[in-house]
């Protein structure tokens, strides 16, 4: 039997009444929102990202040098700041990181690495890039990245590429032969 407290409702242990299980269910249910009400809810956190967006970019610009490729102890220092900051963070290194890092596109690093081979800075840069894709290339056959992407990335950025089987043309007129056919024949040929 179950008794009133003295104020004439149910004590706090009785269980809610088929009505007020319905309004706490309606309380805990979550609110659809419209897209409309989403955008607005998010605006605050967009505003705060390209607020920080335009502060670094002032801060780029206001501290912008002008770095000269040529310029060796400047390329030396900025891209072992950048190795050391991939090393901190876990993040292998490329070549794009480290054109973004010097403050110039990657098409620039490339072109000029193409250009200055013979310079000091022409030199360092094909060194990076041999580290960069060696790393690359360790890290994908131990399993630490993914090896497809390493390899499309290994031929993208650092030249890798397949060597297909030679073949051998002759212009006597003869049919063409592949090296095992050659090979084969070599054989045939007396001592």
């Amino acid at each position: 039997m179950i008794t009133m407290a003295k104020t004439g409702r149910p004590p706090k242990n009785y269980p809610q009444t088929t009505e007020e299980m319905i309004v706490s269910n309606e309380a805990r249910k979550p609110k659809k929102y419209s897209r409309r009400e989403i955008m607005e809810s998010h605006k605050d956190q967009i505003s705060d990202l390209v607020g920080d967006l335009a502060d670094r970019l002032e801060e780029a610009e206001r501290t912008k040098r002008k770095v000269y490729l040529q310029d060796i102890d400047t390329v030396k220092d900025i891209s072992l700041r950048y190795i050391r900051s991939c090393q901190i963070t876990g993040t292998l290194p490329t070549l794009s990181g480290l054109a973004l890092a010097l403050g110039v596109n990657t098409d620039t690093l490339f072109r000029f690495t193409r250009m200055h081979p013979e310079t000091e800075s022409g030199r360092w840069f094909l060194e990076l890039k041999s580290q960069f894709a060696n790393i690359l290339n360790q890290s994908a056959l131990d399993g630490s990245v993914a090896p497809i992407p390493a390899i499309f990335t290994l031929k993208a950025s650092y030249g890798w590429r397949d060597d297909p089987e030679p073949e051998v043309h002759n212009n006597d007129g003869q049919e063409d032969l592949t090296p095992d056919a050659i090979a084969a024949k070599w054989q045939d040929l007396p001592d």
